[in-house]
């Protein structure tokens, strides 16, 4: 028997801001770019990411499930303990159910291109999710780069549900101490 997740928080992280995607049952509930305000990569930016994990984690239930994006190690990549993708494994792991995919794996199914920009893969994922053209009318390049985040949560988050689907998921129980 698989289990489908209540909810599905899809997240894109880049630098100090964070693309986010709830769907609740195949449609789009809530979503967004948080900015992480806080100096440097130690202990206060992450703290300062967690408080904003927090927010989005009371939407989506006991029940739901965080997609990911899965890095690859590089050599120019910040150590792991002030990356946001891994302070929100860390934090999520054994209490949420998570799945971390591959960016070419969301823009091969996007785009049927796994080398493609994330430009190419906002565009792709923007037909589906019309709400999204009403911030990127006019908007400057910036802020178009800014909604890219959260649209590519939403294209997470939706290949996330898909995958979840393929295998057996199910929920983990919580855990009994606070972190």
């Amino acid at each position: 028997m698989t289990h489908t997740p209540s909810a599905v928080l899809g997240l894109f992280a880049r630098r100090k801001e964070i693309g986010y995607a709830i769907m609740r049952e195949g449609v789009l509930y809530r979503y967004g770019v948080m900015r992480i305000r806080a100096k440097g990569n130690g202990h206060e930016f992450a703290k300062a990411v967690l408080r904003s994990l927090c927010k989005l984690l009371t939407c989506i239930g006991s029940d739901g499930l965080i997609v990911l994006e899965q890095l690859s190690p590089s050599p120019k990549a910040p150590k792991p303990k002030a990356d946001i993708p891994h302070i929100v494994k860390h934090f999520v792991e054994g209490v949420y159910g998570l799945v971390e995919i591959p960016l070419a794996e969301v823009k091969q199914h996007w785009c049927d291109d796994p080398n493609g920009t994330h430009d190419a893969l906002a565009e792709a994922i923007l037909p589906r999710y019309p709400v999204f053209s009403r911030h990127l009318q006019d908007a400057k390049r910036y802020k178009a780069n800014y909604w890219e985040k959260a649209i590519i949560a939403v294209g997470l988050a939706e290949v996330g549900v898909l995958r979840s689907a393929d295998r057996k998921h199910k929920p983990l129980p919580r855990r009994s101490k606070p972190v």
